[in-house]
């Protein structure tokens, strides 16, 4: 039995002293703050707690300016070990913000006693951060990207703590001779942790540095700096840290001897940091039972173990499973995996991170072997690194290496996140040639279909109306009849067809979607939208109205039998079958009003439901919640229900602009759909809401501005006020001279009114309308014959009959019998 195996006992009682040995720190906001609270806070991973009671601390106004300066350093040295738990852009803001703390205080207090400290806390933070990148990289040596990171940085690190040592020794202290004494002392210190950093940093630049002149070179000088610091009595420094620090770097220039003597001769308050370094020893000589047998040792004591040394147990068990991997030794190497796993659960703080990573790497080595294990592990450093198009190519040749080892699964997978990453940079053209050899790797692999289908989906994103776009589908409803995918390609095909305007044919496509699909709310809703379409073109087809309506029966039918909530997406085809049956092809506003109170009383719950949770309605309920209000407005004026309709209304006030417009403009459409009797109350209507709009005016467009002075025209002509209306239809003319239309509404207007100028200004607008038609069509004999009629209504029977001589002179026919028959019936009264 291995002396691992032997200490089993000894584990469990180690992981309940951990527990154990928990402690809860005891200080409260009132209490100053001090280097130790901070530093409990710090080594119990509570970043967020010191951070918020510094930063309210700092917010007092009755600081001094040494607590106001301690504190500061001490919320610096919290961002900055917060950011070593953190990664990518979290990481990045925490250790911006150490930086600008400090360096704020040092600028708006250039007097500041401590300015020194605040200057030496700058100087070796570049060092530091290098240091945490360079153990990241370490685990990770495949990601460049980060490797380059903490290269750049130690670099600048190890530069500026030169240049600190530098400037401190180049000014001695004058005056009194105590106080020049007291600042040598510090200054001494403060030499100290810089050549300590200054070492650190060189020996973590040496490790992730490829073998050569400059690695031996940086070596040497940390062996120094360590020897240097070594002879001096440490004022700042255990001595336990410069021998573990030293060993290190023994170890890595391969001083077996020295590394030895130095561990065995640190003696201090950590002595797991010195056994996990004695044990990195051993594992860098690859003596496995030696490491096991200081584990064991350890494992005898009742102390819990620290966070690292547990990180260390982990990687040991790691080595000792690939040694048994390779003996052949299975029963072996489960019992090291799962004591592996059980003390990686059990590590805590930034080392739990080195234990995972080496338990991963080694299951996936496991999994997938070596080989395929260093080829994903390249792609993904790759992609974390931000080169995405490198990540994708690295995929590709770890989906090849798969299939050639006979692992499909592991090949669709990789094949499929490196063609996701193509897509999602948009190299279509890449995407499709990487697909293609992936269906071609494992053509039989029930996940072949999902990459054919995103295969497709990348060929239409380079043309969606393509015949290769069409055909590729067509084959992939062929090929995969079975599989679910064929329901996405049919409605890809829908989509085609739609951007084709080939709108019947996207109906149909829409249409063979299951009804238990997820994208059948989709479907449903372009039907609609469709059909709607196809309506505004064809308002008279019988048939597409019928279609139509049957369409809005059959998605209502089929959302309401649901037994869940409905969905928003649910409630928009509901509104869009409302916006069908309100159109003036199917006309029916009280089955629009029925399905609106439905949608209502599913956003009622859904206010409710916030109300009770004391939140806000989502944006989506909002935007629903407004559009059914405006629907139902319509459909209660449709049903010429207009006292309902105005109380809806008075609900609108505080819409948006646009919204009320919409509801005006709809009213508008609605007016030839109401009985000439209540024309002058929804004419009221519409007034209500111009009067909403109109101290909004100037937050409308051209285009809008325009559309609420048209409705202000229609609604003055609809309650009678004739000459609000034709200023209002003059103004819009006046504008664009050349619209018929709105000639033909001032000349209506001007008739209503019926004064002498009013019919004088009519016959020169029906004069206009003659110029702006072709000579002897229907508009101009039109405008010839309206002319004529209002002569002779302003009495001048002779140039009436003149004007309508002369036409039927040049034009017997009179363009249509329509208009024959209204010049015969003019010309016998001029008779």
């Amino acid at each position: 039995m291995s002396p691992f195996r032997k200490s089993l006992c000894a584990w469990s009682l180690a992981v309940g002293l951990i527990a154990a040995n928990a402690f809860a720190v005891a200080a409260n906001s009132d209490a100053e703050p001090t280097a130790n609270y901070f530093e409990a806070l710090r080594a119990r991973a509570l970043f967020v707690l010191a951070e918020d009671f510094a930063t309210r601390q700092l917010g007092r106004s009755t600081l001094s300016r040494e607590r106001r300066t301690q504190l500061t350093l001490e919320l610096g040295e919290t961002l900055l070990e917060h950011g070593s738990f953190a990664s990518g852009s979290q990481r990045e803001e925490l250790w911006d913000a150490a930086r600008q703390r400090v360096a704020d205080l040092l600028r708006n207090e250039p007097v500041n006693p401590r300015q020194g400290d605040l200057k030496f806390w700058l100087a070796r933070l570049s060092a530091r951060q290098g240091a945490t990148l360079a153990w990241e990289s370490t685990l990770t040596p495949d990601d460049v990207s980060l490797r380059d990171s903490a290269i750049t940085a130690l670099r600048q690190g190890i530069a500026e703590l030169r240049a600190d040592i530098e400037t401190r020794g180049r000014f001695a202290p004058e005056g009194d001779k105590k106080l020049a004494a007291t600042v040598l002392r510090e200054r001494e210190i403060q030499n100290q942790r810089a050549r300590y950093d200054l070492a650190l940093a060189e020996t973590c630049l040496a490790e992730i540095s490829a073998t050569g002149t400059e690695r031996t070179a940086l070596l040497i000088d940390a062996a120094t700096l360590g020897e240097m610091l070594g002879r001096i009595p440490a004022e700042d420094l255990q001595s336990e840290k410069i021998s573990l620090l030293r060993a290190r770097i023994a170890r890595l220039q391969g001083d077996e001897r020295l590394a030895r003597l130095l561990l065995s001769g640190a003696n201090g308050t950590d002595a797991d940091a010195v056994l996990a370094e004695q044990i990195r020893l051993e594992l860098s000589l690859n003596k496995v039972d030696a490491a096991f047998q200081l584990l064991k040792t350890r494992l005898q004591e009742t102390r819990p173990l620290s966070d690292e040394l547990r990180a260390m147990v982990v990687q040991s068990l790691v080595t000792a499973a690939r040694l048994a991997q390779q003996q052949q030794n299975p029963a072996r190497l489960g019992e090291y995996l799962a004591e592996a796993r059980k003390q990686q659960a059990l590590t805590g703080g930034k080392w739990r991170r080195e234990a995972t990573v080496r338990l991963d790497r080694f299951q996936q080595e496991q999994e997938l072997g070596p080989e395929l294990a260093a080829a994903v592990r390249h792609a993904a450093a790759a992609w974390q690194s931000g080169q995405a198009l490198q990540a994708a190519d690295d995929y590709a040749t770890a989906t090849r290496l798969a299939a050639k080892a006979g692992k499909q699964d592991q090949a669709l997978e990789l094949g499929l996140t490196g063609a996701s990453i193509l897509v999602k940079n948009e190299a279509w053209a890449k995407a499709v040639s990487q697909l293609t050899e992936l269906i071609r790797l494992a053509p039989q692999h029930p996940r072949a279909a999902e990459a054919d289908l995103l295969r497709c989906y990348a060929i239409g994103r380079q043309n969606a109306t393509s015949a290769e776009f069409q055909q590729a589908l067509q084959d992939h409803l062929l090929r995969y009849s079975s599989s679910a995918t064929r329901w996405d390609a049919v409605r890809m095909l829908g989509a085609s067809a739609e951007l084709q305007q080939r709108l019947p044919a996207a109906i149909a496509f829409y249409r063979q979607i299951p009804a238990d699909h997820a994208a059948r709310d989709e479907a449903d809703l372009r039907t609609l939208s469709l059909l709607a379409t196809l309506l505004t073109n064809s308002p008279q087809s019988t048939a597409l109205a019928t279609e139509a309506r049957e369409e809005v029966i059959r998605s209502a039918t089929r959302i309401r039998a649901q037994t869940t909530p409905w969905s928003a997406a649910q409630c928009e085809i509901l509104l869009q079958g409302a916006r069908l049956l309100l159109s003036p092809a199917l006309a029916t506003p009280a089955d629009a009003e029925r399905l609106l109170g439905l949608v209502q009383i599913r956003i009622d719950n859904e206010q409710e439901q916030a109300s009770r949770q004391q939140a806000e309605l989502s944006p989506e309920w909002k935007a629903l919640k407004q559009s059914t209000l405006q629907l139902r407005i319509i459909a209660l004026a449709g049903q010429q229900k207009l006292d309902e309709a105005r109380q809806l209304l008075q609900t609108l006030k505080s819409a948006e602009p646009t919204l009320l417009l919409s509801v005006l403009s709809s009213l508008n459409a609605m007016a030839g759909q109401i009985d000439p009797q209540r024309r002058y109350e929804l004419g009221h209507l519409q007034l209500q809401t111009i009067q909403e709009l109109h101290p909004h005016r100037d937050r409308l467009n051209p285009d809008q501005q325009r559309l609420l002075d048209l409705a202000t025209a229609e609604a003055a002509t609809a309650v009678g006020n004739w000459s609000e209306a034709i200023d209002r239809y003059q103004t819009l003319l006046a504008a664009a001279p050349s619209d018929g239309k709105l000639i033909r509404s001032l000349i209506d207007v001007s008739k209503s009114q019926g004064l002498p100028a009013d019919l004088k200004r009519a016959a020169e607008l029906w004069q206009q309308l003659e110029k702006l038609a072709a000579t002897g069509s229907p508009e101009w004999i039109e405008a010839r014959i309206e002319q004529s009629a209002l002569l002779l209504q302003m009495g001048d029977r002779a140039a009436a009959r003149k004007l309508l001589g002369v036409t039927r002179t040049l034009y017997p026919q009179m363009g249509t019998p329509e208009l024959r028959q209204r010049g015969d019936a003019l010309w016998e009264q001029l008779k």
